[in-house]
């Protein structure tokens, strides 16, 4: 465990943060008649899984597989529910015929705004499809505050437990107050090491690494694309060969 772990276990609001989240999670539950949780294997949605599996073992695992998920995705995911015994994951993937790149790539792989509604309809449509057809009454979604100012204007306007009236669901984000190095040190109190992808840290701290779709479009002036070529040069060419304009980022 690293020293910097050991530190932030050792702190009372740390402590504090944990047990608020699961009370967070317990009031959930107590109102739900059938939740998800949606898992990403990221830092945040592992921490959270964590916690939830506490109260619920038997909770479903929603897993969304656009087909360009980072390569260790599929080793961790299987690291991870052997080790807390979650027998329940569920996959979700994009609409039969809609390539999520090619619908990147067509909108304008870096117009944000347009990348939006290809997410959507490659992405969240079919989640909130999946959750309604399945009759879920609840997701668990492992976002934080800190990531962004939407993030905490939403949260603070709506609470940590809510109605999305969009979704047609209840959301609970049991994570929304720890920070990054919070979730790291949650993650080592309870013995699960993180993605591998956290080590990659060239560029970046490994709190603002992302376990996300290696097609993605934002941050590429932040240097993504830059990250990409070098820890995953194959991918890279794959990218830049059906989305040339991201040499321009390199």
């Amino acid at each position: 465990m690293r020293e910097e772990d050991l530190l932030i276990i050792s702190q009372r609001g740390f402590k504090r943060k944990v047990e608020r989240a699961r009370e967070l999670i317990k009031k959930a539950l107590k109102q739900s008649q059938k939740p998800y949780l949606s898992w990403s294997t990221g830092k945040d949605s592992t921490a959270m899984l964590v916690l939830v599996a506490e109260q619920k073992p038997d909770i479903t695992v929603m897993m969304y597989d656009s087909g360009y998920e980072l390569p260790e995705n599929k080793s961790y995911a299987e690291y991870v529910t052997k080790l807390l015994g979650i027998k329940n994951v569920e996959i979700v993937r994009p609409p039969e015929g809609l390539d999520p790149l090619e619908e990147k790539v067509k909108a304008g792989f870096y117009d944000l705004k347009a990348i939006a509604k290809v997410n959507e309809r490659v992405m969240m449509k079919p989640i909130r499809g999946w959750a309604q057809k399945g009759g879920y009454d609840l997701a668990f979604i492992g976002l934080r505050k800190e990531e962004s100012i939407a993030r905490r204007s939403v949260m603070k306007m709506n609470g940590e437990l809510h109605w999305c009236k969009k979704n047609k669901i209840w959301q609970c984000y049991p994570m929304a107050d720890f920070t990054g190095e919070e979730v790291f040190a949650l993650l080592a109190y309870f013995g699960i090491k993180p993605h591998p992808v956290y080590d990659k840290t060239k560029f970046k701290e490994r709190k603002w690494v992302r376990v996300n779709w290696w097609i993605q479009s934002a941050g590429a002036e932040k240097g993504a694309v830059v990250w990409l070529r070098y820890y995953y040069p194959e991918l890279y060419q794959k990218l830049a060969e059906r989305n040339p304009e991201a040499k321009n980022y390199t």
